[in-house]
């Protein structure tokens, strides 16, 4: 008894990691093992994404990438205008459950070098709900909505856990970084991966319209016409007769 519930335990832990990072695959990976906030970390063309996905709808112009964040906290995305935000460039930096997993914030700064900015203006500031973990993978979608709205979702939910707006930024590039724990990115994740149909196929039905219906009688095994459609009425003679095997024809009054 207690082997097989030891494996059965196992088991359990086995596929539910597996599928904690299923939803990654396809992804490419950004790790940061030591602190990074104050590095000059590279930023990606969200133009060069292969699956950065842009539609209209109503008149908005949207853009919407997927991304998912690993660690026990502090994961932080920065968007900016152009590839090398240095220059006195006007940004944003979103800090997913920064505070020791306890709190996410967005703010807009002036950054002047990989390690300087100035005119730090926060415009989100909330409890996360410890969203992150150094186990598995937080994933969601990220929206640009008009260039200047910009939303984060999970995967499979529809209203946003956070959103701000900032006319002055328009995000062109994207990049990482951390606090002071190890953090993965994983960016330009493809779509979420569509249920599985079942394999199994319900049974099948006999209806009134169809071709082949109970005949009541022995020794008649197939029916591959048309017209026998129920021969237990005045316009069909039947007997008892024995040895027909097969009618392919129509219209058969047998005997």
């Amino acid at each position: 008894m207690w082997p097989t519930a030891i494996l059965l335990t196992a088991s359990a832990l086995l596929t539910s990691a597996q599928n904690d990072f299923d939803a990654i695959l396809g992804c490419k990976q950004y790790t940061i093992t030591g602190p990074s906030y104050k590095n000059p970390n590279p930023y990606f063309a969200l133009d060069a994404f292969q699956n950065v996905l842009d539609v209209e709808v109503a008149g908005l112009k949207i853009r919407t990438i997927r991304l998912g964040v690993m660690g026990s906290n502090d994961g932080v995305i920065r968007l900016a205008p152009v590839e090398e935000p240095f220059q006195n460039t006007l940004m944003d930096e979103i800090v997913l459950s920064g505070w020791k997993n306890t709190r996410n914030a967005v703010r807009q700064y002036v950054r002047s070098s990989s390690s300087k900015y100035s005119n730090n203006v926060i415009l989100v500031n909330q409890l996360s709900g410890g969203i992150l973990s150094p186990n598995k993978p937080f994933v969601f979608t990220l929206s640009i909505v008009n260039d200047h709205l910009v939303t984060l979702s999970n995967d499979g939910e529809v209203l946003p856990f956070l959103q701000y707006t900032d006319t002055g930024v328009l995000p062109k590039y994207i990049g990482f970084s951390n606090w002071n724990a190890p953090v993965s990115v994983f960016y330009d994740c493809p779509p979420p991966a569509l249920p599985t149909p079942p394999t199994t196929q319900p049974p099948a039905t006999t209806t009134a319209s169809s071709c082949f219906n109970h005949t009541g009688g022995s020794n008649f095994n197939q029916y591959s016409g048309t017209g026998f459609n129920h021969y237990r009425n005045t316009n069909w003679n039947q007997h008892s007769g024995t040895g027909y095997n097969d009618y392919s024809g129509t219209n058969f009054i047998y005997h």
